[in-house]
């Protein structure tokens, strides 16, 4: 499968990134009309584009001069720019930025991710995330770091925190988007896509179920389309429910990123109501050099960030 995926991601860099360079990010304010020719407006490296047609004037340029588009195409094999409109800009590289995290993993990663390190003696064990965003993560049948850990019931198990050198969220993001699966925050242990489910159809249920204590309000008004809802407040996982017809909802959760102890604690938390296991919060930032349990396939988890589009696994 590796291979697989290494030869599909081959012909994709070889044909998209090493011969041209595409980054589109397009909020466009009113319909475009057909164009005919392209029309540069940079001249790099004395290659300059011309139109087919000079007499035309519905250049590319013309046709799109209310939207947020930039585009910019590189022949490598003969150093020379194709075409090329707005390239000046900065844009936000959205999913195209995939492409050059799928290539990296596949040149610095193992084979598998590593899921979790632990030291363990006879009566405990200290663990302490890696960062890897596959653990009960649905997406994902094989959970060998869950299955590991439910061995480890006749012992105190200790949470460490990481040294989680980056920020919760990757720049560029929307800050509004926060309650979005697709914008989860970034932490050194995540769990369930650090997103949570509501179902109110068969009593009020969350998935997971630590959070079913955390509804702060019901509202019993209804939103415009009449939709169930559920939202929060930023940084805070106090939720509050919309009524409506639609009785499914996932949302982000907090991680308490502004406070390490606390967020720890959450976690530790999270994991002991998920595991039936007690686990014991230690917010020191020790590193744990010891052992290690693998989680998953690195093609595997590759294919899946980039069959699906996954924001969660690439950042």
């Amino acid at each position: 499968m590796l291979r697989n995926l290494i030869n599909k991601s081959s012909f994709f860099i070889t044909k998209w990134v090493l011969i041209s360079i595409i980054f589109i990010s397009c909020k466009t304010t009113k319909n475009s009309q057909q164009f005919t020719s392209h029309q540069p407006q940079n001249n790099q490296q004395n290659n300059e584009v011309k139109p087919n047609d000079k007499s035309d004037t519905n250049t590319l340029a013309d046709t799109l001069q209310n939207a947020h588009v930039s585009i910019c195409v590189f022949d490598s094999s003969k150093n020379t720019f194709l075409t090329s409109n707005q390239s000046e800009k900065l844009f936000i590289p959205a999913s195209n930025l995939k492409i050059a995290t799928c290539y990296v993993a596949l040149k610095y990663l193992s084979d598998s991710l590593v899921g979790l390190n632990y030291i363990e003696d006879d009566t405990s064990i200290q663990i302490q995330g890696t960062a890897d965003p596959t653990f009960l993560n649905d997406n994902f049948k094989n959970q060998s770091v869950f299955n590991w850990l439910k061995t480890k019931s006749n012992k105190k198990i200790y949470l460490l925190n990481s040294k989680f050198s980056t920020t919760t969220y990757a720049q560029g993001w929307s800050w509004d988007d926060y309650l979005e699966p697709f914008m989860a925050e970034r932490t050194s242990f995540p769990i369930y896509e650090n997103a949570v489910t509501f179902n109110f159809s068969n009593g009020f249920k969350a998935s997971p179920k630590y959070f079913e204590n955390k509804i702060a309000a019901t509202f019993e008004a209804s939103n415009n389309n009449n939709k169930f809802n559920v939202t929060r407040s930023f940084g805070s996982n106090n939720f509050a429910i919309i009524p409506g017809n639609n009785l499914t909802k996932t949302i982000t959760f907090s991680s308490e990123a502004d406070n390490p102890v606390l967020q720890n604690r959450q976690l530790a938390q999270l994991l002991s109501d998920t595991l039936k296991l007690n686990i014991v919060s230690k917010p020191v930032y020790n590193y744990v050099l010891g052992k290690k349990v693998y989680s998953q396939l690195k093609d595997e988890v590759l294919q899946s960030m980039m069959f699906r589009s996954d924001n969660f696994i690439a950042e």
